[in-house]
């Protein structure tokens, strides 16, 4: 269900009134149960077993983790834990975003030593049934959930988290999963972490006119960038790289510069609508830009473009792998 289709809006806006009417106290089970809905109305309703899946592999690793951070055991113990976790999770990810590709990528090049063309795919194993060498695809097209790479990175931020000590384990397995699978998030982003949505989702909220206001205005300026800016710049991107030999020169400057605007307004579209809608559930959730396009600097266009992106990979891979033994035992040999 796309965000800025009709049947979305008509799903938010029956989730909004419910979220105002129930008790404060039933705020987040109806969001929680709004998000398995969004789901559930998609084409392959099967899919939800992925978020749920892996939203049940990092609490049951993250209360693993406090266990035995409590009993104080071995750092061994723990590193294990943190490791089968991580594995799990990422091993999904990988599976349902990458498997198909390799299959794909070797049908193709079998196909190609045979002389045939290497258009297409089936899944039956062959390109355009042409050959019988092929492997046979494991997983239907498609099979990349939404919203796959955004959950998986917010969870596993919350595990990491646990093992350095630096965020709170979730108690209560059914918050968690809200966490993970709150459905705004689910379209693009933004990664979220759990020591700063805790309370955010929890909560109870009253009904704030200003804020909710607020909301629907970034809604709609969200909803104009993306329906009228961006679509309008597709067409002339369209125009120029699906009719190539067409044009030269200078159109191929313009359509490069019109793409630029295209991929901007519709991803950062897309962040406005959803942080909107956070806002009139009461609900801050972070940014994921800030006019990049105003920046001085390369390294400042990146810390304002996909920010909770960067953070991420910042705080979990970056700057952990700066500080592993093995950067010390290469910095001293350099």
């Amino acid at each position: 269900m796309a965000i800025t289709s009709f049947y979305f809006l008509c799903f938010y806006s029956i989730v909004f009134l419910l979220y105002y009417l129930v008790p404060k106290k039933m705020q987040w089970p109806v969001l929680l149960v709004a998000s398995v809905t969004f789901y559930l109305l998609g084409d392959q309703v099967w899919l939800l077993i992925f978020p749920v899946g892996t939203g049940t592999v990092c609490y049951v690793g993250g209360r693993v983790l406090a266990w035995q951070k409590e009993r104080k055991r071995k750092k061994g113990e723990l590193r294990l834990t943190l490791v089968l976790t991580l594995c799990g999770t990422i091993g999904v990810l990988f599976a349902l975003k990458y498997v198909n590709f390799i299959i794909y990528t070797y049908n193709g090049i079998v196909a190609l030593f045979q002389g045939l063309p290497p258009v297409g795919s089936d899944l039956s194993g062959g390109i355009n049934g042409s050959f019988n060498e092929g492997l046979v695809s494991i997983l239907p097209d498609g099979v990349a959930v939404l919203g796959i790479s955004f959950y998986t990175l917010s969870m596993l931020g919350y595990v990491i988290d646990i093992y350095y000590e630096i965020g709170q384990v979730s108690r209560n397995y059914f918050k968690f999963l809200l966490y993970g699978l709150f459905f705004p998030t689910m379209i693009s982003g933004p990664v979220m972490r759990y020591s700063q949505m805790a309370e955010e989702l929890y909560q109870p909220h009253s009904f704030d006119y200003k804020r909710i206001t607020r909301g629907f205005q970034r809604m709609l300026w969200g909803f104009f960038k993306k329906l009228v800016i961006s679509e309008r710049a597709a067409l002339v991107v369209n125009t120029v790289f699906n009719d190539h030999g067409q044009y030269e020169g200078a159109f191929y400057w313009l359509a490069a510069m019109f793409f630029v605007i295209q991929l901007y307004t519709d991803f950062s579209g897309c962040m406005d609508i959803v942080l909107g809608i956070g806002e009139t559930f009461g609900i801050n959730m972070p940014e994921n830009f800030r006019t990049p396009f105003l920046s001085r600097s390369i390294s400042e266009y990146w810390r304002r473009w996909h920010i909770t992106l960067g953070a991420f990979m910042k705080d979990y891979v970056f700057f952990p792998l700066l500080r592993s033994g093995m950067f010390n035992r290469l910095g001293q040999f350099l």
